[in-house]
């Protein structure tokens, strides 16, 4: 075979085979990554420690736990006897609040019937006095009546005296009648004297009774007046239910105390690390364990700022293991459902969550490996007119 000829089918092979590339890169679609380090951690881990300081009274030794477990706990000796003395002491203030309480109701009660009384003693008086009145009058009406009869009667002595004198000048009459009538007449005169006396005597009295009545009437209303305002509460009871209210507050504050000395489980999981122990000191959110959710398994990894414009939520992802060949194994699929930008000095980095669909007990946390992100499916032509034209855009 000649030169030539060889050189001919190598030209050929050559024109063949850029043309096939160039096939290749313009109609056959395919999946561009971008790859980043990581390792398999659950969805929802966290940190216990306590907010105040104190001495380790429990540890949970097992790993696997359930919600509502507890899982770790101070010691409370302290605070359950203090409690038990407030609560005491709350009993013994209660206990003593009722008695002062049912004092309290027994001068209600009496000044309920001091009041009942007045208020009747006082519709007596207003019943009285108006009978006072009317008997008042008309005893003033009699006294009006005998002075007019009085004043009559003078006048009919004063005829009869002139009658009886021109009687007696006559002598008409014998002198021993004149005397008689003088005696009956010195009589009358005496009765009725007497019977106005009485009378003026009685008015008199009646006054001074409808003045006591009138007295009594307006003293009475004062009492009333006074006894329709409620009895001022007693202080004592005051500072009797303040004191309760305090104690309940220290009592409800030691409760929440108590409380946040007991660590239990939020959720079903793992106990992922314990650095404390039983009988061990710490202080204020010191950690004690680090504690992790089995439910759901993510792939936590780390990229920098070259690769954050071609990343974006949503995007599958194949994660290859380190301790698991894919040769054997295959990957695992997932997809990157969150991005985090970490901040350190002027360099930043951004984490990435892609959630796997695995059983939670089918691989163990911590196992390191890398996420193959699909950023782009397509030609190799369409990848890169793809990033040119976002360069353009971005500049613009």
């Amino acid at each position: 075979m000649s030169v030539f000829r060889i050189s001919t089918i190598l030209v050929c092979c050559f024109f063949l085979l850029l043309f096939c590339s160039a096939i290749f890169i313009v109609f056959v679609p395919m999946d561009f990554y971008s790859t980043a380090n990581g390792r398999i951690v659950p969805a929802r881990s966290m940190k216990v420690s306590f907010p105040e300081n104190g001495i380790v009274d429990f540890i949970r030794q097992e790993t696997n736990f359930e919600k509502g477990d507890i899982l770790a706990r101070q010691n409370t000796e302290y605070e359950g006897k203090m409690l038990a003395v407030l609560k005491s002491e709350r009993e013994t203030l209660e206990s003593e609040l009722a008695a002062q309480t049912q004092r309290s109701e027994i001068d209600r009660r009496k000044w309920e019937v001091e009041l009942k009384k007045s208020t009747l003693t006082l519709e007596e008086f207003t019943q009285t006095i108006p009978m006072q009145q009317e008997q008042f009058e008309s005893f003033n009406t009699m006294s009006d009546s005998l002075h007019a009869q009085k004043k009559l009667d003078e006048e009919l002595k004063k005829q009869e005296a002139e009658i009886i004198e021109i009687l007696y000048k006559k002598q008409v009459v014998a002198k021993l009648d004149f005397i008689k009538v003088l005696h009956d007449k010195k009589i009358a005169e005496i009765m009725s004297e007497q019977a106005e006396s009485q009378n003026v005597e009685r008015i008199f009295n009646y006054k001074i009774e409808l003045r006591k009545l009138a007295l009594g009437q307006k003293v009475n209303e004062m009492e009333k007046g006074l006894l329709e305002t409620p009895p001022p509460p007693d202080s004592a009871q005051f500072a009797i239910k303040f004191n309760i209210q305090k104690l309940e507050l220290e009592i409800l504050a030691l409760e929440e105390k108590i409380r946040n000395k007991t660590f239990s489980a939020p959720f079903s999981g793992t106990v992922l690390l314990t650095s404390a122990k039983k009988g061990e000191s710490l202080g204020s959110r010191e950690p004690v364990m680090e504690i992790a959710e089995n439910s759901r398994m993510i792939f936590s990894a780390v990229i920098g700022q070259d690769q954050r414009s071609d990343v974006k939520i949503g995007q599958n992802a194949e994660i290859y293991l380190d301790n698991y060949p894919s040769m054997l194994f295959g990957c695992l699929k997932g997809s990157l459902t969150d991005i985090q930008t970490n901040l350190s000095g002027f360099s930043a980095g951004y984490g990435l969550e892609v959630s796997l669909d695995i059983p939670p007990d089918k691989y163990p946390p911590g196992l390191s490996g890398k996420a193959n992100i699909i950023i782009f499916h397509g030609s190799a032509l369409k990848y890169v007119l793809r990033k040119k034209t976002g360069m353009i855009e971005e500049h613009k």
